[in-house]
């Protein structure tokens, strides 16, 4: 088991930003995640998957979020034409129950 992504890159963006001058960061994470279930199905979920986020500083609310919009077009794209499956890519808020602290917008690429 491991801390939720926010835990651990809130700590480290802490001690890489010194100043205005480190922003923006981009950062990208890749991790194996394990579901925590006694049993699964078949083809429908298993207990471990690949999990891919990013996260990104800026020095305003208002600074752009764009650098990794041609990212998540990549993506789309990729899984369109190599798996045959539709992507589309969502922007939002999250619940403040769900997001961490600082966190303003959310983009997704929902299957």
């Amino acid at each position: 088991m491991r801390p939720t992504s926010e835990t651990m890159v809130n700590h480290m963006l802490a001690q890489w930003i010194q100043s205005y001058r480190d922003l923006p960061m981009l950062l990208n994470q890749w991790a194996n995640v394990h579901r925590w279930e006694l049993r699964t199905r078949p083809f429908i979920r298993t207990l471990e998957f690949l999990w891919q986020e990013g996260h990104t500083a800026h020095a305003t609310v208002r600074a752009p979020p764009l650098p990794f919009l041609p990212i998540l077009l990549l993506l789309q794209l990729h899984v369109h034409t190599t798996f045959a499956v539709s992507a589309y890519i969502v922007s939002g808020q999250e619940r403040a129950t769900l997001r961490h602290c600082f966190s303003v917008q959310l983009f997704s690429l929902v299957l």
